[in-house]
This record gives structure tokens, C-alpha cells and sequence, in this order.
């Protein structure tokens, strides 16, 4: 279930950018217009700040399957998986809504503004605005910083645990399956 919330997060995050790219790069045309921008700005910034938010709790999944075998199902069951991803999603939705709206409702020095790039990011927009953007910026940089820190802080934790538990398994071949369920998780979150 986890996984799948992963691979439609990933679909859509890329799809947030992608299409606009290949048609700037096929008109050669590198301008996206300012609903465009925000729009593209906000779903980028939800749906990566939900990817960080879904690969933290999926460390903690392989931590109870891992180190609490025997209570897993009782942990980890249905309901639980779709709170769980529910809450990711909506972690990641609401701490960018507020600077969006933010940067909407800021005045932009044309009327019409265009922005000079293929990918809408919040510099590029900023650089629009004719009021200062001090407090927003330093807004943004908070808020991914709690987004980032806490979820490699979350990994960090959970995987210190599963190293821990793994080397206490006797067999070398116990210690192999083990290692080997985390390791395409922990390629993904340091990728």
C-alpha cells in the first residue's frame, strides 16, 4: 500500500514538470505564465514535501517488520497503512498552502508576469514581486528544512535501529535477508 502511494506520488511529480519542459523545450520558448507558475509551484512543493514525508514513514515500516516481526500485522494493518498515507499527503498539502497563497496575493510589478523559466521555483517568482520578500523566503526555507530534517531524521533513527537488530542475528544468511528488504528503500531516500 505504501509502495503505491509512492509510485503515484512519483507519476505525479513528474508530471508536474515534465509536460511544460518538453513544450518549452520543443517551442524553444523558456516563459510559463503566473497561474501557471504558482499552480506548478504549489503541486511540486506538496507532492515532493509528501514524497519525503511517505519514504520517513516507510523507514519506520521496515523498523517494525524488521525489529517487531511478531506484532507487524497488529501494527501495521490496513487501516493503519491508510492513516498513515493520508497523513503524508496531507503533511505535505498543508505547509505549502500558506506560502502559496502568500506568494499569489503578493503585487507583482507587471500585470501581466510571465516567468522567464521552463520550471516555476520560488526565486524565479520572487524576483517578480515589487514588495520586499524577506519574510517569505525565510518562510520557505523553514518550512523545507522541517520537511527534510525531520524525515531524514525519522530514517536515520529507524535504520539505526534495524543496523542494531540485524547484526544481533545469528546466521550470516538471516543477516542478508534482512539487509536486503532495506536496501531499495534506503537507495530511494539517498537518491
Amino acid at each position: 500500500f505504501l509502495l503505491g502511494n509512492l509510485s503515484c506520488l512519483e507519476i505525479l511529480l513528474t508530471s508536474v514538470i515534465i509536460p511544460k519542459m518538453l513544450s518549452n523545450f520543443l517551442s524553444r520558448q523558456h516563459t510559463i505564465s503566473f497561474a501557471a507558475c504558482i499552480t506548478q509551484f504549489y503541486f511540486y512543493f506538496f507532492l515532493g514535501a509528501s514524497e519525503f514525508l511517505l519514504l520517513a514513514v516507510m523507514s519506520v515500516d521496515r523498523y517494525l517488520a524488521i525489529c517487531h516481526p511478531l506484532h507487524y500485522p497488529l501494527l501495521m494493518n490496513g487501516t493503519v497503512c491508510f492513516r498513515v498515507a493520508l497523513a503524508c499527503w496531507m503533511g505535505g498539502l498543508l505547509p505549502v498552502l500558506g506560502p502559496t497563497v502568500a506568494v499569489a496575493l503578493l503585487p507583482f510589478c507587471e500585470q501581466d508576469a510571465v516567468v522567464q523559466h521552463f520550471f516555476c521555483d520560488s526565486g524565479p517568482l520572487l524576483r517578480l514581486a515589487c514588495s520586499n520578500t524577506k519574510k517569505l523566503e525565510e518562510t520557505d526555507f523553514v518550512l523545507a528544512s522541517l520537511v527534510i530534517v525531520s524525515s531524514l531524521m525519522i530514517t536515520a533513527v529507524s535504520y539505526g535501529h534495524i543496523v542494531l537488530a540485524v547484526l544481533h542475528i545469528p546466521s550470516a544468511s538471516g543477516r542478508q535477508k534482512a539487509f536486503s528488504t532495506c536496501t531499495s528503500h534506503l537507495m530511494v531516500v539517498t537518491l
